[in-house]
């Protein structure tokens, strides 16, 4: 939940799953207050956040009753989520390859690097929708970004992608998530 609030994600879901493997009400009420309490924990307004009970596997088999929960569970994605306005609205981003942004590294404990990122690092950067190799360029007289830190850096991208101002990314570097950031200002 951490990451979460740090790339800026402002909708939540949860779907409670494998329900069908419990057959007591009382544990499935004592689980879902549990899961809105540790959501409040985090910040996140628990008691607003829609909480579906359901089971995967059943529903993938046919089952009705678990396939009307994953009904229920698109239906409050579809209300809840904001869809990109590049789905509903084609040709509205135009595709970039160079931005400044504020990015957070994240620190070993989070599950970040354990060395410090060099002017040379290339790591990917996922735009939800889009990833792509590119180079992080950090600023004068900035050599090196320690696990941890918060700081503003230019980034270029090897091919363009749809973006904005204000859009947020992933960077990842061997199938793991080392930083988030959200693009301040593009340049190119």
């Amino acid at each position: 939940m951490f990451l979460t609030r740090k790339a800026g994600v402002s909708s939540f879901i949860v779907f409670l799953n494998k329900c069908d493997a419990v057959g007591n009400e009382e544990i499935l009420q004592f689980m879902e207050t549990d899961i809105r309490e540790l959501l409040e924990k985090n910040g996140i307004p628990g008691d607003k956040v829609p909480v579906v009970r359901g089971s995967g596997l059943p529903a993938l088999q046919g089952d009705e009753k678990w396939e009307a929960k994953i009904l229920e569970l698109t239906g409050f994605l579809d209300k809840s989520i904001p869809e990109p306005e590049s789905a509903t609205n084609p040709g509205s981003i135009d595709p970039h390859t160079r931005f400044q942004s504020q990015v957070y590294m994240l620190g070993k404990e989070e599950g970040g690097r354990q060395m410090p990122i060099s002017k040379v690092c290339r790591p990917q950067f996922d735009f939800s929708t889009t990833d792509v190799t590119g180079t992080i360029e950090l600023p004068n007289p900035v050599n090196q970004v320690m696990p941890g830190d918060n700081l503003e850096v230019g980034v270029s991208l090897d091919g363009p992608i749809a973006m904005r101002e204000r859009s947020r990314f992933a960077i990842r570097e061997d199938g793991r998530t080392v930083g988030v950031g959200c693009v301040t200002k593009i340049t190119a």
